[in-house]
């Protein structure tokens, strides 16, 4: 059956297979490993989407949302509290003008009732002579000296009550001048500082989202390009199925060339029991084919693999940089808009709450100047009072002394001059009465404008910018870990790239030997003398061969070969199951 040197044929056919074999595992191996490698950036990546993702959802929130427009009205009310400072100012100073009005009046009435006090001590000697009358006056004298040393005991009491007021005027002035100086300029700064931090904040907030979305989009793309890689990487284990069922083909050939085996069986009734070269040299032409094609498949995946490694690695490399453009990175690294404006509220909220610990001083101040005019009210009507009981008294005496003629003569003088002077602060205090209430109604309208302005309001202030500060904080925490996580997963992607490159390399050792084993296939069929084509050969390969091919690619390349449309000879079922038992793995 055999030609001579069939043996060492065989054997040559035998190296390649063995050849073949040892190569493809390898070459399989290889792939797997890369492909692991690559898998373990993938995880990280997807991670690193979902961050990115979530945060420009979070710029979009309601809470970042919200703190920003209250931001707004919070620059709004504390311009608003500097145009207060000066309106208070100017309240405080008219106040404590028409204060000191108060102050000149008082002293016109202490005036009077001293002169009373002389008047009522007159009296006495007066009706001391008068004899039975006498009684009934110094009765009338000691009523009116009781009736006004109660009068200068309250209006000494009014007048220190009004001192008191006076001090505190001047305090509050002095407290709220401090303020003034001090505050008015920081509460306008800041106010103008969160404006124009808030008109930088749309731009960044937009330039922001555009980054992340950006980079969560990347990094998805990178992600699913490694995805990509991995998928085809599969080629390894495909090459080296391809290879193996070469390397049984050339094994079937090998036992064909020594006289036996499954081909010899399939065709041992048929016209090539002395024609084992024809036979042989067919099927290596076809095995040549089907591993020049793995070759060429593998090459180009891994062609294409490469590339794109090479490709995600600036990816990543575009990754980290994205995030370092927009932030920078490590010591250099510039703050987001969400630090800056945390940063900013920080500083305000410190003068805020400086300007509620000096603005509680002049709170309470001005609460004692309103304290202080209830007071000042009350004992207006009380001296009110007073001064009318003196003056019925007054009147009595006068009419008492009256009746007694010349001897009640000069009783009746004093008395005179008793009611005049007890008109003169009954006068004095009606005149005072509407110039108190003009007081009250000033000192009204500056609790009115301190309530713009009390410690109170400015902690509601200090609470919202915390609130505000909150919102930001948590985001600007989250936008710094997202973007070192950025920084770790984009080099972590570099290793495992430049690992699964690496490995890769790898198949520049392995892959010349089984280009090598192609060749030497082509240069066997070669040296066999395969003579005229016949049918008969082809449907010989299609019986042992097609029934044992696992891929689509390794049919179309046989039918090509050997004309196979489907309705060829084949083997039967026994024989069908023998070869597929030699041939698939």
């Amino acid at each position: 059956m055999a030609k001579s040197g069939a043996g060492c044929e065989a054997a040559d056919l035998r190296l390649r297979a063995e050849t073949i074999g040892g190569a493809s595992a390898p070459l399989e191996r290889c792939c797997l490993e890369a492909g692991m490698r690559l898998s373990e950036a993938i995880p990280g990546l997807n991670e690193v989407r979902a961050l990115f993702e979530s945060l420009a959802q979070s710029l979009e929130s309601k809470d970042i949302g919200g703190a920003i427009d209250d931001l707004d009205r919070i620059a709004g009310e504390l311009a608003q509290s500097a145009d207060d400072i000066t309106e208070e100012s100017q309240a405080l100073a008219e106040l404590s003008r028409m204060n000191g009005s108060v102050g000149g009046r008082l002293s016109i009435l202490l005036t009077c009732l001293r002169t009373i006090s002389s008047l009522v001590f007159s009296m006495k000697i007066e009706a001391a002579p008068l004899g039975a009358s006498a009684e009934d006056l110094s009765s009338f004298a000691d009523s009116v000296h009781q009736l006004s040393e109660h009068a200068r005991r309250a209006l000494n009491e009014y007048q220190s009550t009004y001192g008191r007021l006076d001090d505190l005027l001047r305090s509050s002035c002095d407290e709220q001048a401090q303020f003034q100086r001090r505050h008015q300029a920081s509460l306008r700064s800041i106010s103008a500082e969160i404006v124009d931090s808030l008109a930088a904040v749309a731009e960044l907030r937009r330039q922001t989202l555009v980054a992340l979305r950006e980079i969560g989009a990347n990094s998805r793309a990178v992600s699913d390009q490694i995805s990509q890689c991995v998928v085809a990487l599969q080629v390894g284990d495909s090459t080296r199925q391809r290879a193996e069922h070469v390397r049984a083909a050339l094994d079937l050939s090998a036992d064909y060339l020594a006289g036996g085996g499954a081909l010899a069986a399939t065709g041992s009734e048929g016209p090539f029991e002395q024609d084992a070269e024809r036979v042989v040299s067919r099927l290596c032409r076809l095995q040549t084919l089907q591993l020049d094609a793995a070759l060429q498949e593998f090459g180009h995946e891994i062609g294409t693999v490469s590339a794109l490694l090479d490709k995600l690695g600036g990816a990543a490399d575009a990754l980290a940089q994205r995030g370092r453009a927009l932030f920078g990175a490590g010591k250099s690294r510039r703050e987001s808009f969400l630090e800056m404006v945390e940063r900013k509220l920080a500083a305000a909220q410190a003068i805020v709450t400086e300007c509620r610990g000096a603005r509680a001083v002049v709170d309470r101040a001005a609460s004692a100047v309103a304290e202080t005019m209830d007071d000042l009210e009350r004992r207006t009507r009380d001296l009110s009072e007073i001064v009318g009981d003196v003056a019925i008294i007054g009147t009595n005496a006068l009419l008492k002394s009256t009746r007694l003629g010349d001897q009640g003569k000069g009783f009746t003088v004093i008395a005179h001059e008793l009611r005049e002077y007890s008109g003169q602060i009954a006068s004095g205090i009606r005149e005072l009465s509407p110039v108190l209430n003009e007081v009250a109604v000033r000192a009204k309208r500056v609790g009115e404008v301190g309530r713009n302005l009390d410690a109170g309001r400015l902690g509601s202030l200090d609470s919202r910018m915390s609130q505000a500060i909150h919102a930001f904080g948590a985001n600007a925490r989250q936008m710094t870990e997202a973007l070192e996580r950025l920084g770790t997963e984009a080099a972590s992607v570099r290793v495992v790239l430049s690992a699964a490159t690496a490995t890769l390399a790898a198949r520049d050792e392995i892959e010349p030997a089984l280009r090598a084993a192609c060749g030497d296939l082509h240069a066997i069929a070669e040296s066999l003398d395969d003579g005229e084509q016949s049918p008969g050969v082809d449907d010989l390969l299609d019986s042992a061969l097609r029934g044992a091919y696992s891929m689509a690619s390794e049919r179309q390349i046989h039918d090509a070969f050997t004309g196979y449309s489907g309705g060829g000879p084949t083997a039967d079922a026994g024989e069908a199951e023998d070869l597929a038992a030699a041939f698939m793995l």
